[in-house]
């Protein structure tokens, strides 16, 4: 049991990150995630924000990622496509659906979002 713990201690003081499973996601669809909702919570929480995302686009069509609900903060996703942005700090984020016409299927998007430390570099 205390190895446990120290194994849980050591990796909350590295960061932390969680994989959002997005699912259907309707032709100019948005999925909004807020702050305090299930999926961010606890990240905000534990560090204030979230400093990287990765998101995986298997899907046909092109997404935004909208960081702290502004477009001053956008990240074009081309299909079928990955893209991981860090450095950047946040704590919602809107999704969208670029293509009028076509919805993503489930299991096509999936979205890690994070908290990572940043690296000591000597010199």
């Amino acid at each position: 049991m205390a190895q446990t713990s120290n194994v849980k201690r050591q990796s909350q003081r590295q960061g932390v990150r969680h994989i959002i499973d997005v699912g259907v996601l309707a032709a100019n669809g948005m999925n909004q995630y807020d702050r305090d909702g299930a999926d961010l919570r606890a990240i905000n929480r534990q560090f204030g924000s979230m400093n990287f995302f990765s998101i995986v686009n298997g899907s046909s069509v092109a997404l935004a990622i909208d960081l702290d609900y502004t477009t001053l903060k956008r990240t074009v996703v081309p299909a079928s496509s990955m893209i991981t942005v860090d450095s950047v700090m946040f704590q919602e984020l809107n999704l969208t659906n670029l293509s009028t016409t076509v919805a993503t299927a489930a299991g096509d998007v999936y979205l890690t979002v994070g908290f990572e430390r940043p690296l000591v570099r000597e010199g």
